[in-house]
């Protein structure tokens, strides 16, 4: 598999790790072998105090063994940006050094800590600027130590090399929507490799593990990706090795054990989300295709970007939030600048009093639309705008109010701070290169002759996209390292100035603006007339030009309607609207299929509509088409009567915001949490639970049998509510029900037998309990 030989190689850096004797560096060879070599660097971290302190602070760190090596230097304040004396520790156990470092915080409360908290693997990427699958050149010693590592390309590059990865994917069979730990019937595993896929199906966990085990070693692939793997199959697999005995080779390094982090639940952005504990492979990567919002936001192609860009080690950059993928960014920029990084935020919010919250405390600004559908519509938007003004303006936590440039630095809108013109801050810093790279993969996906090539340029352009969202979320995050609610605050004070002025210029340039919000305006010609691409294009320019700040012409509708409110049909919802481009392309937000807890078959047949409206140039077009699309509803109503429609095409997803066990009244998605729970099934705050509503009550998408009913009546208001959000604007309307519902129904009024999930349509399966080991039959993981 490898050895250890003197040599020099060129290689793509795979995967690294902390040793107690330094770090674990694997690499993909250009000859084909996976090398791996000890890098004998020592992690470090700074402190402030006196000599005294400094030194009993080293007797302290040696007392666990590890050498220890401390000298005074210099490093740069964030806030002051002075450089100021410090001591600096570097520690010789790489895999010790995080539980050292805690204990020295908890032993020496009033000594100030920097970079101590860093975790050891980015801290290798940060201090030596390197990033994960760079390509490298190699000098490995006969002794395995990595002698010296330069790397051959940079995080900057648009164009650059991947590995030739040989890639292992590993899921249970059985259907994709459904959490294989919750039942539902499972065969065997499925294993996918370059050859094709084989499914290995047999009755004995031993036969089962040497064949699989057998498939790694052929293979030896550098990434296995799995479904559920963090969470159910990878520990699965483990708990039966270890019952066995029989070694299963997840890890290249076979000298130790996958590294496991624990399951979590946390509240963002007003919800409550969790994740799965994850497997952390040594000397492989394991991406877990379900416990992923890069993969499944970006694809690989996003991974390997935001990895790259974040210098995060990629089975991390798998399984963390794009805000800790741009946090990591300023901290490798600090790290590089020589700022310390402090352990714990040291920035609280100034005092303010409520007159000065009203004034400063505004958010984003939003021009209310006037309900009704319009022609010739176009949408202009400012790209990355507070990304951008954060860029041109100099906002930072340093650089906002900041004391030297408090009569000579730039005002910001109502704050009444200034901003310093003597330093550029570090997020400025952090975003330029990034808004530079998302241009330069804009242009690339708009012009690039390969439909790879753009393909590919798309994906990391969307990676960055929520790298820069979140960046501007950071600012005001109240536990992020580098932020500061001023600096947030005066981000939206420049946005917002920045919108009026954007108005203004196109009322000046005789348009009417029927919306606005944040960063985009919709306007039309206030003559009435329908304008041409080109004044669109004049607009985009007078309005850049007038802002300072870079905006485009996203396209021009055939027709643009801006929808009503659900509660009260005269007043308008700022995001909720439906259009058709010129080029055919759909945008709607705020309508029932942009949902996530539409039940999927309600989903499309709203998205059927909306594709034979979008063929339609002018709102007269639209208003025959709609009249011809009656009957399309007609029968998708008919469908849900008929029992033709399967369980996971009716469920509703959603959240728990609670344990199973806490709610106090019983929402639908209480209902089949505790209905999972009587199945041993126990979820947390944050899982998703899918339900369908019943003959009597919600039930759990994996607890659905052959027989169970579902609620018609229900699903058919849902259904007309959803056709009506898109057919109204045309004067095209249905009532509630279209017609008696309960008409062809059995077994009660208004419901009908759904098929359960899996099921076919010629021999529907009827539903059965998990086998257990030991039972006759074929082999099921427990919990299948």
């Amino acid at each position: 598999m490898w050895g250890w030989v003197m040599e020099r190689t060129m290689a793509w850096l795979l995967d690294i790790y902390p040793l107690h004797d330094g770090m674990a560096v694997w690499f993909i060879a250009d000859d084909g072998r996976r090398l791996m070599a000890v890098d004998k660097w020592r992690p470090r971290f700074f402190i402030t105090g006196t000599a005294d302190e400094a030194d009993r602070l080293e007797k302290f760190l040696s007392q666990g063994g590890a050498p220890v090596e401390m000298n005074k230097t210099h490093r740069q304040e964030f806030m002051t940006g002075e450089e100021i004396p410090v001591w600096e520790f570097r520690v010789g156990n790489p895999a010790g050094f995080p539980r050292l470092t805690a204990e020295a915080r908890l032993a020496f409360p009033d000594i100030d800590f920097f970079d101590a908290d860093i975790p050891v693997d980015r801290m290798w990427f940060y201090e030596n600027r390197r990033h994960p699958l760079a390509r490298v050149e190699a000098e490995i010693a006969g002794d395995g130590t990595l002698t010296r590592l330069e790397v051959r390309d940079s995080i900057w590059d648009l164009d650059y090399g991947l590995p030739p990865f040989i890639t292992l994917g590993l899921r249970a069979e059985g259907p994709a929507f459904m959490h294989p730990a919750r039942g539902g019937r499972r065969g065997g595993l499925e294993v996918h490799t370059a050859d094709g896929t084989r499914v290995l199906d047999t009755g004995e966990p031993r036969e089962l593990l040497s064949r699989l085990s057998a498939v790694i070693r052929e293979e030896d692939p550098d990434i296995i990706v799995t479904e559920h793997g963090d969470g159910w199959l990878l520990p699965i697999l483990a708990d039966m090795a270890y019952q066995t005995g029989i070694p299963l080779p997840l890890n290249r390094d076979a000298r130790l054990r996958p590294r496991v982090s624990a399951a979590r639940s946390y509240f963002t952005y007003g919800r409550m989300m969790r994740t799965d504990e994850s497997w952390f492979l040594r000397g492989r990567l394991h991406l877990d295709k379900r416990n992923s919002f890069t993969l499944e936001a970006a694809g690989f192609e996003g991974l390997w970007e935001n990895a790259r860009l974040a210098r995060l080690p990629v089975q991390t950059a798998s399984r963390t939030s794009t805000g800790t993928g741009i946090s990591s960014m300023q901290v490798a920029r600090a790290v590089e600048d020589g700022i310390l990084v402090p352990v714990d935020k040291r920035v609280p919010e100034e005092f303010k009093g409520a007159d000065e919250l009203l004034d400063v405390d505004k958010g984003g600004l939003v021009f209310q639309p006037d309900v009704g559908i319009h022609e010739g519509v176009g949408e202009l938007d400012f790209v990355s705008m507070y990304p951008t003004i954060m860029v041109r303006h100099n906002l930072s936590p340093e650089t906002v109010g900041c004391p030297c440039c408090r009569e000579t630095g730039e005002l910001i809108p109502e704050l009444g701070l200034r901003s310093c013109r003597r330093r550029t801050g570090l997020i400025p810093r952090v975003l330029a290169p990034l808004l530079a790279k998302r241009a330069g993969y804009k242009e690339l996906k708009k012009n690039a002759p390969a439909e790879a090539v753009r393909e590919r340029a798309k994906a990391r352009a969307d990676a960055h996209k929520w790298m820069l969202v979140c960046c501007f979320g950071y600012l005001g995050y109240r536990n992020a390292r580098f932020g500061r609610i001023e600096a947030h605050e005066a981000t939206t004070a420049w946005g917002r100035e920045t919108l009026l002025s954007a108005k203004e210029t196109a009322e000046r340039m005789g348009f009417r603006v029927l919306h606005a919000i944040v960063d985009c305006l919709w306007v039309i010609p206030a003559n009435g007339t329908r304008a041409a691409r080109p004044d669109y294009d004049g607009l985009a320019a007078a309005i850049g030009r007038d802002t300072g700040m870079p905006i485009s012409l996203e396209g021009l509708y055939h027709w643009l309607a801006f929808l009503p409110s659900r509660a009260d049909p005269e007043q308008s919802v700022a995001q909720r609207y439906m259009g058709v481009f010129e080029t055919g392309e759909v945008k709607a937000r705020g309508i029932e299929a942009r949902r996530s807890d539409t039940p999927g078959f309600i989903k499309a047949m709203q998205t059927g509509l909306l594709a034979e409206l979008a063929r339609t140039h002018s709102i007269a077009e639209a208003r025959e088409a709609a009249k011809g699309l009656v009957e399309r509803v007609q029968e998708s109503l008919h469908e849900l009567k008929s029992g033709r429609v399967h369980a996971e095409d009716l469920a509703v997803t959603t959240r728990l915001s609670k344990a199973a066990g806490e709610y106090t009244r019983p929402s639908p998605a209480a209902v089949a949490a505790q209905q999972l729970l009587c199945r041993g099934v126990k979820l947390e705050p944050g899982d998703k639970v899918g339900y369908v509503y019943g003959d009597s009550r919600p039930l759990a998408v994996e607890v659905m049998e052959d027989g169970a009913g579902y609620d018609t009546e229900r699903y058919g208001k849902l259904l007309i509510r959803a056709a009506n959000t898109v057919m109204n604007p045309f004067g095209v309307s249905f009532a509630i029900p279209l017609e008696p519902l309960s008409a062809h129904s059995r077994g009660g009024r208004g419901k009908r037998r759904a098929k359960p999930a899996g099921a076919s349509e010629a021999r529907p399966e009827r539903g059965h309990k998990p086998s257990r080991r030991g039972e006759e039959g074929p082999f099921l993981f427990p919990g299948w």
